[in-house]
């Protein structure tokens, strides 16, 4: 099921599972800035921020998981849009397009935004606890190797 304001700019998107509310996504335009996310929701409890596309990276990827509310907020910048220079650090100002509403909890968020226990195995690895403020936020290339030693590690999920 979908949705948006009268004015086109902010859209919605409810998921069912069994007749079952699963997931609600916000995609918000014009986005906010992630100093203004921080300062209505509050703290995350984990994050997650990196390099998109490889070697020759097309993007900033930024996700704030709120696991106790049920919360991730998305965002980051785009070469595309940023006349190819994506950003190296983290700031206020960087754009939070997209808030996914879901069940509480860690292993229940990963799954419902990957659809697969290995999905959501691989998610979770990425996360990291939030360091204190935005400043603290380093953007890293994701480390294949890293992930797989993580996923490696983690219990069995059932399918």
């Amino acid at each position: 099921m979908r949705w948006s304001d009268r004015k086109g700019e902010i859209r919605y998107r409810a998921d069912l599972e069994e007749g079952t509310l699963s997931k609600i996504d916000v995609w918000l335009e014009p986005a906010f800035g992630l100093g203004l996310v921080i300062d209505c929701l509050g703290s995350p409890e984990q994050f997650s921020a990196y390099y998109s596309g490889g070697p020759e990276s097309e993007a900033v990827v930024l996700e704030l998981w709120y696991e106790q509310k049920g919360f991730v907020v998305q965002g980051g910048a785009d070469a595309y849009y940023a006349w190819n220079k994506l950003p190296d650090t983290v700031t206020p100002d960087l754009r939070m397009e997209r808030l996914l509403v879901l069940p509480p909890g860690l292993e229940k968020i990963a799954y419902r935004l990957s659809g697969s226990a290995e999905g959501a195995i691989r998610t979770i690895c990425t996360l990291k606890p939030w360091p204190g403020s935005i400043e603290g936020i380093e953007i890293e290339e994701l480390d294949d190797s890293e992930i797989d030693a993580c996923e490696e590690a983690a219990p069995d999920w059932p399918e």
